[in-house]
């Protein structure tokens, strides 16, 4: 039997399927895009690098994205990270009937909690027990997918991502323990959602985003489970001035250098991750180099748990371990003409590897 394999949708017929346009992104596009059908899931994403440093993120989700059961069980995680390591972070779940989801556009509220935007302009608001923040971003590079943003594994089910805001100006006042702080810096926005539990469909994947001089980057290097080959899927995108400069993520070539054990999920990561894009539009190579481990935990405890026995036996019986880790460091974006380096720029960025089997070289 022929073993099935997964791509991205990039025909003119998929794109018809889609509703979707090429090279342009519609409202509805960033709204509800499921419909708590059994297997599905969806979460719109910020995360910010401040001037000063500290890292902000906040997720909205409409259910767990390894739960799978259907129907939905919405709830908000927020993370504050300090220069000094000092972390602040907290999650909230709410009933179904305490949420309403917009599908013409970004407008997701959870309780008194909201994230709502244009594709351009951004207002998200969360209160916790441990943390307020108000956010707003406002984006310098326009919403942008790789093709259709859809991955398809066989031929129904699919994994689907749009950044909405590749990079834009935030800024954010957040609340802890009754002390008021402003920041601002860089932020972004993305939106993910799919109609099969991830761990069913791929086993691991690197993502990261950086402003590094001149030019924002997105880069994603996704790999499918052994059912669907073993199949790597790199996402890749650089923008200069809020133009696209290139995405073809078939042109890049991934490294990943000096692998390292988390004490903490129990699986490698790599000190170094290379993506080295040569094509018509140019060579650039992006180099990440972790500096701090950000986070690092299962994705079936909930909140310093322990899963539960039924969960533990699932983890050995089908080989299933999904774990988190968010990295910081330095990364180094360069512009190569006829093998010399004319360009090199460096900044602080974020990135993180979802990794959903046990620890395996594939």
């Amino acid at each position: 039997m022929t073993q099935k394999k997964a791509w991205l949708a990039t025909t003119d017929k998929e794109y018809q399927k889609l509703g979707l346009k090429r090279g342009s992104i519609q409202q509805f596009e960033d709204g509800l895009r499921t419909t708590g059908a059994k297997g599905e899931f969806e979460w719109w994403y910020y995360d910010a690098k401040m001037a000063d440093g500290s890292t902000l993120v906040v997720t909205f989700f409409s259910n767990n994205a390894t739960d799978g059961s259907g129907g939905f069980h919405p709830s908000i995680k927020i993370e504050l990270t300090k220069p000094d390591g000092t972390e602040v972070k907290d999650r909230v779940y709410f009933d179904s009937g305490e949420a309403s989801f917009d599908t013409k556009r970004c407008n997701v509220q959870l309780g008194q909690n909201f994230f709502r935007g244009d594709l351009h302009r951004y207002h998200i608001y969360i209160k916790t027990a441990k943390i307020e923040a108000e956010i707003r971003l406002t984006g310098n590079v326009s919403p942008w997918r790789s093709e259709t943003g859809h991955i398809y594994f066989g031929e129904e089910k699919y994994f689907a991502w749009l950044p909405a805001v590749p990079e834009g100006v935030t800024e954010a006042r957040v609340t802890v323990a009754g002390t008021t702080t402003s920041y601002h810096g860089t932020g972004y926005h993305d939106h993910n959602w799919g109609n099969a539990p991830m761990m069913a469909v791929l086993h691991h994947w690197y993502w990261g985003r950086a402003k590094i001089g001149p030019y924002t980057v997105i880069s994603c290097y996704l790999t499918s489970t052994k059912k669907y080959g073993y199949t790597h899927l790199p996402i890749f995108m650089i923008a200069k001035g809020g133009e696209v400069v290139c995405d073809n993520g078939n042109k890049v070539a991934f490294e990943q250098i000096q692998p390292t054990l988390s004490q903490v999920t129990k699986k490698h990561y790599h000190q170094q991750l290379v993506y080295d894009y040569q094509g018509q539009e140019g060579h650039y190579r992006i180099t990440y180099k972790v500096q701090d481990l950000l986070a690092s935990f299962s994705l079936l405890e909930d909140e310093g748990q322990k899963p539960a026995l039924l969960q533990q036996l699932m983890v050995k019986l089908m080989g299933l371990d999904p774990t988190y880790d968010r990295f910081d460091g330095p990364a180094r974006l360069e512009k190569i003409e006829n093998g010399k380096v004319v360009e090199s720029y460096t900044n602080q960025a974020t990135w993180e590897l979802m990794y959903f089997k046990k620890d395996q070289d594939v």
